[in-house]
């Protein structure tokens, strides 16, 4: 799997400030729901004591994407004040997340950019063979 595309976050030392958001637009008032969710963004990063700019740089741009219409997300890194990477993703978060530690946590986002989920092809985007083979494999009737 290609992940070139977090090369930003990764050149810029940390600690850093992760956020992943829902930005949809797809319900009534999107922008009083995503104010509401920057907010919450940022007293969470603020409780984990990351600095007064790092938490502007990722409060400033939380629901910037009002380009994008529908269900989607956010996922937002920053460091030291300055944003590394902003990316809209197209499956919002179940839960919003903030977090602010000494590695990015990128998983999220990397799950995103995995080739299954974007092929679509079968369950979770595996082909058909995958599920078939999973299905033919023997199963030990002792966890039964």
């Amino acid at each position: 799997m290609e992940l070139t595309f977090l090369d930003p976050v990764y050149a810029r030392p940390g600690p850093y400030a992760c956020a992943y958001l829902d930005t949809s637009r797809d319900i009534p008032d999107p922008e009083s729901a995503i104010s509401l969710r920057r907010r919450h963004l940022r007293q969470a990063l603020a409780g984990q004591g990351t600095d007064d700019a790092t938490v502007a740089a990722v409060a400033d741009v939380a629901g910037s994407d009002r380009e994008v219409a529908g269900r989607h997300g956010q996922a937002i890194f920053a460091s030291q004040g300055h944003l590394a990477l902003v990316e809209e993703v197209p499956d919002p978060p179940a839960h919003d997340a903030a977090r602010f530690s000494a590695l990015p946590d990128v998983m999220p986002l990397a799950v995103q950019h995995a080739p299954w989920r974007r092929s679509g092809r079968g369950e979770l985007g595996r082909p058909a063979r995958a599920r078939a083979w999973r299905r033919s494999w023997p199963r030990c009737s002792a966890l039964r």
